[in-house]
Formats: C-alpha cells, sequence, structure tokens
C-alpha cells in the first residue's frame, strides 16, 4: 500500500512537467530502476579508433560552428581513447547518494570540486573534453542512422540544439528544470536543460562547461567555453560522468 502511494505521488509530480507518453516512460524506467539499484542504464560510445568518427570528419563543414567541431573530433581521433560509457540520465542525489535514474530534479548547484570529489566517492569519473565530442559525434552519427538527414543532425549538434535538448525555445519549453529522464533522443535523456561540467583540463588551463540550459536559446549541445573558478558554485551545470571499462551494457 505504501509503495502505491509512493508511486502515485510520484506520478503526480511527473505529471506537472511531462507530456503523457513521457510520463509512462518515466514510471517504467522508475520500476526498472528499483530491482537493480546499483545498475544505472548506460550506453557505450566508441573509442576513438572508430569508423563512424573517420566518417564524419570528411563532412563538408556548413558554417563555422560545424568547422570547431570537426577540428575537435580530429584532435579526439588522435588521443586513442577507449570504448566509454555515458550514462543515460543526468545525475540526481537522494538522501545523499549519487543516482542516474529518471523522475528527479537534476543535481545542479555543485562546484567543480565538489563534483570531482563526488566522482571518486562513486568510482567513476568526470567526462574530459575529448570523450564528451566522441559522445557528440556519436549522437550526430546515430541520429544519421535514426533517419535525419545529413545536414539537420549537424545542424542540431553543432548550431541549434532546440529541437534535441531542453532550452527555453525548446517545444513544450518548462521554464525550469526538467526531471531527469525527460527527452530521450537516439536513446540519451537529458540533453541540454542543464549545461554539463567535463573533467579539468590541464593544456587548456582549467575545465570545461558543455551544451546549454533550460533558460538559454544558445550554446548548442557541442558548444564548450573553458571555465578556470574550481570552487564557484554553478547553478545550472552538473557533473557529466563516464565509465571507463572493458564492458557496456
Amino acid at each position: 500500500m505504501k509503495n502505491a502511494t509512493v508511486m502515485n505521488d510520484v506520478q503526480a509530480i511527473l505529471n506537472s512537467y511531462l507530456e503523457e507518453d513521457e510520463v509512462q516512460e518515466c514510471i517504467e524506467q522508475l520500476m526498472t530502476s528499483e530491482t537493480k539499484a546499483t545498475e544505472f542504464e548506460t550506453i557505450k560510445i566508441p573509442g576513438s579508433d572508430s569508423h563512424i568518427y573517420a566518417k564524419l570528419i570528411k563532412h563538408k563543414p556548413a558554417n563555422h560552428e560545424e568547422k570547431i567541431f570537426i577540428d575537435n573530433l580530429k584532435e579526439a581521433i588522435s588521443k586513442s581513447i577507449k570504448d566509454f560509457e555515458v550514462f543515460v540520465n543526468d545525475p540526481s542525489i537522494d538522501n545523499g547518494k549519487l543516482q542516474f535514474v529518471p523522475g528527479f530534479k537534476p543535481a545542479v548547484g555543485y562546484t567543480y570540486n565538489e563534483w570531482e570529489k563526488i566522482a571518486k566517492e562513486n568510482g567513476i569519473h568526470l567526462g574530459t573534453k575529448d570523450e564528451y565530442i566522441l559522445f557528440m559525434g556519436w549522437l550526430i552519427d546515430s541520429l544519421i542512422n535514426e533517419g535525419m538527414y545529413e545536414r539537420h543532425a549537424w545542424f542540431a549538434v553543432c548550431t541549434d540544439s532546440k529541437k534535441l535538448g531542453h532550452y527555453y525555445n525548446s517545444r513544450r519549453a518548462k521554464g525550469n528544470f526538467e526531471v531527469t529522464g525527460s527527452r530521450k533522443v537516439a536513446g540519451k535523456c537529458d540533453l541540454a536543460n542543464a549545461c554539463k561540467i567535463l573533467a579539468k583540463d590541464d593544456k587548456a588551463g582549467g575545465y570545461w562547461i558543455a551544451s546549454g540550459d533550460y533558460d538559454c536559446n544558445y550554446y548548442p549541445l557541442a558548444n564548450l567555453i573553458l571555465k578556470g573558478n574550481y570552487d564557484y558554485r554553478k547553478h545550472r551545470c552538473l557533473g557529466w560522468f563516464v565509465r571507463r571499462s572493458n564492458t557496456a551494457h
């Protein structure tokens, strides 16, 4: 009886944020998460030697943003990065515990140094700039494989991402954070909504913030900004985590 009451409360909260079909999908993911409390759903991203990236760098850029992405992708390819996993849902924190499940407020408002500590405590890593670029390349390739025109996929990731993620000018924009597990695209939820904090880059002299958030209509998914204050509390950003292992789900 208690579990039924809790689920009803959860559904009522989700109804205020999501469309009916998204609510049902979110609840199904929650029920799955309850049976595997220590296992969070991930997507395997191919390492830098994958043929998909070699194909992408042959793309003729339509604008400056696409050219920058291709340059970043070429650099990432040169780094010999192994396969890694990204979490389907953005991180949230419940009762002090990090989780990657649908239906929760994103874990925004932490500093870079706090995210580093959280990562170490949970045996995961803040993803690097190069890993994020490969993830974006995987996303472009996935969109094309799902039937999107190549030029549209590149534009959606590199130039204007409102059709993929949650920005203030996106369809059904909420004007606030969406709960985790929203707007699944190519199997990945929570694109944009909150900016993503990446790992420290000693060569660049700071750490990277990727993408945009619900309160802007700029900063597409592939956008990267270098920051240097590791103790500044970022209220619309969260950590972008990867799992580095030989086994992907």
